[in-house]
């Protein structure tokens, strides 16, 4: 009886139950009435983001119940303007439209661990002049540190983050096209370090999250060597549990890189800096199915640098077996 319960209560709100070390089952009686009127309704998963601090940073997360996810998406993105490093809007030189296909793949290793492999597409186009190529590949995993329980509905969701991106794409680097159509690629392999805290026991929930990149020297094939500096990205998330079937979440992430090298030696006035915003609106369908539009737009502050002022939109398909 107490396993289907489970059951049933992980499917409901696979994002909000965490039964691992609970022996009581005094609370049984108070949340079996819950149980009943939400399945009477049909009501499927009330599902919030597990690790929404990530802003959509990271495209697939999996629940406490799920052990095999796929994500798909469609991306399309508006290039207004280049930002200059004196925080100048100058007209785009490079692509001014671009579109994306994603498969992720996620599979959960251990009740606490999970990792998730992306690739993809990216079609570029300028003024009729077409590109395309693969993006990066990455690979992330993802270690629950503390966990959110009934007994400790006031104790947030604690994740540790640790993933690889491999410079697989064309870079500026590589290009050999002159309005550079063909980049789909930073051309810099880095390594993902962080933390992720996420709260999302009630229908308003919140989180933030820290993120360091470090990129890996790259060779150019003169023999000099190219490297990024740290990249910092913080990220706040705020969202509202609209009904059973509708979640919205926003937020704001601030991304900052500092100063790259060339020869070991640091270049002048190579300091990057983004604010960005981004609100997504996810519909639950029926069993472990799910649908989510997303939308950034980036460069927010007249203080940035060394970016791109974009608009992005995403659709994106979720189901877990």
């Amino acid at each position: 009886m107490l396993s289907s319960m489970k059951h049933q209560l992980n499917k409901l709100h696979p994002e909000k139950i965490s039964f691992r070390g609970t022996t009581s089952t005094r609370s049984i009686p108070l949340i079996l009435p819950w149980v009943l009127f939400t399945a009477g309704l049909g009501a499927p998963k009330a599902v919030a983001c597990a690790s929404c601090g990530s802003g959509g940073g990271d495209p697939l997360i999996l629940y406490p119940n799920e052990d095999l996810k796929f994500y798909f998406s469609l991306g399309h993105q508006k290039v207004e303007k280049e930002v200059s490093a004196a925080s100048k809007r100058d007209d785009v030189y490079g692509p001014k439209q671009k579109t994306n296909a994603l498969l992720s793949l996620g599979l959960r290793l251990h009740y606490d661990l999970f990792t998730t492999f992306t690739t993809g597409l990216q079609f570029n186009q300028r003024e009729g002049h077409k590109g395309q190529g693969v993006v990066d590949p990455s690979l992330l995993f993802r270690y629950t540190i503390v966990n959110q329980t009934f007994e400790k509905p006031w104790y947030p969701q604690i994740q540790g983050v640790l993933g690889y991106k491999h410079a697989q794409g064309t870079s500026i680097h590589s290009s050999k096209e002159p309005d550079l159509v063909d980049v789909t690629s930073s051309g810099y392999s880095d390594i993902k370090i962080g933390f992720d805290v996420w709260y999302g026991m009630h229908d308003i929930r919140g989180g933030i999250a820290y993120l360091r990149l470090i990129s890996l020297p790259r060779k150019e094939s003169d023999g000099s060597k190219n490297e990024n500096g740290l990249t910092h990205r913080w990220t706040a998330t705020l969202g509202y549990q609209l009904s059973a079937m509708f979640k919205v979440t926003g937020g704001l992430n601030r991304q900052t890189t500092e100063a790259r090298r060339y020869q070991g030696s640091l270049v002048d006035d190579s300091e990057i800096q983004d604010h960005s915003a981004f609100v997504n609106l996810d519909f639950m369908g029926y069993e472990s199915q799910s649908v989510r539009l997303g939308y950034v737009q980036s460069a927010l502050l007249p203080t940035d640098r060394l970016t791109t002022q974009t608009q992005s939109m995403t659709l994106a398909f979720l189901f877990s077996l």
